[in-house]
């Protein structure tokens, strides 16, 4: 990953404290401005890959448009929406693309190992039908917690819902190599 991406990329993983303290703080202006650059920085490096470009593309429009709705009202709210609508978009971009040609996952995969077995095409298939469900799940979580104190967002949306996606990736990461082994 070249810095160019790496930045944004970290801001945009701190995006719930960034919102925190920016509430707290009372610097909402401040923090739309940096989130205005971190977007448009996503969109000027955005990865080759077509699959990761597209999901670039479509996550840095949305914070772009949820970006000048807060800069248009009075009140940040908007902002606390990023998670839902991040969580909604990336779970339609996996449920649509496995009705389109190729599911994402499984492009990511033939990206990295052109020759993929048939087998791994029919698990990476699966694999984004639950990714679309997991993302949808989460969506509705975030969703919920935007009614509820700034201290509940921030740690839901800034701690938890990371801990979820990333047990949930270890976890499939190790039933990925159980299988593998048990094929081989």
């Amino acid at each position: 990953m070249k810095l160019g991406s790496l930045i944004p990329a970290a801001l945009l993983a701190l995006y719930p404290f960034l919102v925190y303290l920016a509430v707290q703080h009372q610097q909402t202006t401040a923090l739309l401005l940096l989130l205005g650059a971190v977007f448009i920085a996503r969109f000027i490096f955005a990865p080759s890959n077509k699959p990761l470009k597209l999901m670039t593309y479509v996550t840095s429009t949305i914070g772009l448009a949820l970006v000048s709705a807060s800069s248009l009202m009075p009140q940040s709210s908007w902002l606390l929406f990023y998670p839902v609508v991040i969580n909604v978009s990336l779970s339609l971009m996996f449920a649509g693309s496995v009705w389109l040609k190729q599911p994402i996952i499984t492009a990511i995969a033939k990206w990295r190992d052109p020759n993929l077995p048939e087998s791994g095409i029919v698990y990476t298939r699966k694999l984004t039908c639950v990714w679309a469900v997991f993302c949808a799940l989460n969506a509705v979580v975030a969703a919920i917690t935007t009614t509820m104190s700034i201290d509940i967002w921030t740690l839901y949306n800034g701690l938890i819902s990371y801990l979820l996606i990333g047990t949930f990736m270890l976890l499939e990461y190790l039933y990925r190599l159980r299988v593998m082994r048990r094929e081989s």
